[in-house]
C-alpha cells in the first residue's frame, strides 16, 4: 500500500485485513470522492462553517447559532477536504459558574 493523500475523505482507511473500508482509496492515482467545491454548496451546514471559518473563528456555543451541533466533527470534515484549520483551547463562562475548556477553530491566511 502506498501513502495517500490525506485531503481525500478517509484514504487509505482499511482493517487489518488490508480491505478498503467505506468506499475508501489506498491509491494516490485514485481520484477523491468528492471535491470539497462539491460538498460546500451554498445552503448547507458545512458552507456556513466554512464561510464562517474564513470570516474569523468560531468556538462550538458560536456554531450551535448558526446550526452546527457538533463543530469538532464538522472541523473535521473540512480538513478532510485538504483545508487547513487552526485551533487554540480557550476557557468560556458558563451558565453555572465554572468555565468550559472550549476549542477556538480558524482558517489561518495563506
Amino acid at each position: 500500500m502506498g501513502s495517500a493523500d490525506p485531503r481525500r475523505i478517509g484514504s487509505g482507511v482499511g482493517d487489518a485485513s488490508g480491505r478498503e473500508l467505506l468506499g475508501t482509496s489506498t491509491s494516490d492515482d485514485t481520484p477523491p470522492i468528492r471535491s470539497h467545491n462539491a460538498a460546500l454548496r451554498p445552503g448547507t451546514k458545512l458552507y456556513r462553517i466554512y464561510h464562517a471559518l474564513l470570516a474569523g473563528s468560531l468556538n462550538r456555543f458560536e456554531a450551535e447559532r448558526i446550526g452546527d451541533h457538533c463543530l469538532h466533527s464538522t472541523v473535521a470534515r473540512l480538513q478532510s477536504y485538504g483545508i487547513v484549520i487552526a485551533r487554540v483551547n480557550e476557557k468560556v463562562p458558563t451558565n453555572w459558574g465554572k468555565p468550559a475548556t472550549v476549542c477556538r477553530y480558524w482558517i489561518p491566511a495563506s
